[in-house]
């Protein structure tokens, strides 16, 4: 929300171009910007992502935030138990984590890995994830990452666990 003097508001230029904001355009006479608060929406508005964001927002407050959280935890737990048994395999990150596991397996490449978990009909993320600091920090090119949530199950977790023990099988 920003709050402004009408006159100020009106004066100032819009950061981005796009339709619904301009009142007109000619070639001698310039573009002539909407009113103000229109000036400002570039483009056609996200309907479609604020009626999903109600729709997700009802969504949660059904299930409540501490059910989630409770779930997430339980399902951390589990997921961190099981891939204790996991040959080779190196965490990274605190032993108190919300919702995303840091990995690598062995000396293999986390592309690779993310590749073989691919399919296994497993979806991590691999790469830097924007942190070439902490990559360097731990002496790594790249981490596999997978994420957590509500939606998730420990059958979910099993199969990323027996996936990463194939691997291990395989590559060695």
């Amino acid at each position: 929300m920003l709050y402004v003097k009408d006159d100020i508001l009106q004066a100032m230029p819009p950061w981005e171009g796009g339709g619904s904001m301009i009142a007109t355009v000619s070639l001698s006479e310039g573009t002539t910007y909407a009113r103000a608060p229109w000036r400002f929406e570039a483009g056609t508005p996200n309907t479609g992502g604020i009626i999903g964001l109600g729709a997700a927002l009802s969504y949660v407050s059904s299930i409540g935030l501490e059910a989630i959280q409770e779930y997430e935890q339980m399902l951390m737990h589990y997921a961190l138990q099981e891939l204790a048994s996991v040959p080779e395999l190196t965490l990274y990150g605190p032993a108190n984590r919300q919702g995303v596991i840091a990995f690598n397996l062995g000396k293999h490449h986390a592309y690779d890995v993310g590749s073989f978990l691919d399919n296994y009909g497993v979806a991590v993320r691999t790469g830097h994830h924007c942190a070439m600091p902490l990559m360097a920090f731990y002496q790594v090119p790249a981490m596999c990452r997978a994420s957590l949530v509500m939606y998730n199950t420990t059958e979910e977790v099993d199969r990323l666990v027996a996936g990463l023990k194939r691997i291990h099988q395989l590559l060695g």
